[in-house]
């Protein structure tokens, strides 16, 4: 999994400058919104992905685009989506937010 601080999972470019502040409007000013691109895949190829994301020149590459990189298995990955979920829905439910895709 590749995750973002800014919340966008996009490039600095397209950072948002309110990203903190949605979690500030709803009484969570602790909470770091992630943006993140998971990929569902088998444990061979998973492992595979997992030791190639370890490369310290794929690691520099993706901090120098600002990304993390986590190394999930499919069950920790599913896990990490339950969790976000859990947290994210209610709150964007309550506003009547919308998410499309």
């Amino acid at each position: 999994m590749l995750r973002r601080r800014d919340g966008t999972g996009a490039g600095p470019a397209a950072r948002p400058a309110g990203a903190r502040a949605v979690g500030v409007e709803f009484g969570l000013p602790d909470t770091v919104a992630y943006g993140w691109q998971g990929l569902s895949v088998a444990a061979r190829l998973c492992a595979t992905l997992n030791d190639a994301i370890q490369n310290p020149d794929a690691t520099r590459r993706f901090r120098d685009t600002g990304a993390e990189p986590v190394l999930h298995n499919p069950a920790q990955m599913a896990g990490f989506v339950r969790r976000g979920n859990a947290v994210w829905r209610p709150l964007l439910r309550e506003p009547g937010i919308r998410l499309d895709g």
